[in-house]
C-alpha cells in the first residue's frame, strides 16, 4: 500500500500511514533524500548520513511533542 504525500502551502501531509520507514524499506532511500533536501540531515565524505544541527533540533522537539500528547 502506498503513502502520497501532499504539499498544502507549507504544510506536508500523507494521505496515509508512513510509519514503517526503515533500512529494509523502499520508501528510506526517499525519505532520507527529503530530509537531505530540507536540510535536516547531510552525507559526511565516507557517505554517511547524519543529522545537522537543524535536524537535531527539529527532532528534539517533535519528541518533546510525543512525551505530552
Amino acid at each position: 500500500e502506498r503513502c502520497l504525500l501532499q504539499v498544502d502551502g507549507e504544510k506536508v501531509f500523507a494521505t496515509g500511514a508512513y510509519e514503517r520507514v526503515g533500512i529494509g524499506n523502499p520508501r528510506f532511500r526517499s525519505a532520507a533524500q527529503v530530509l537531505k533536501d530540507l536540510g535536516l540531515a547531510r552525507d559526511d565524505e565516507d557517505g554517511v548520513t547524519h543529522l545537522t544541527a537543524d535536524g537535531t533540533r527539529f527532532l528534539n522537539e517533535e519528541l518533546a511533542k510525543e512525551a505530552l500528547a
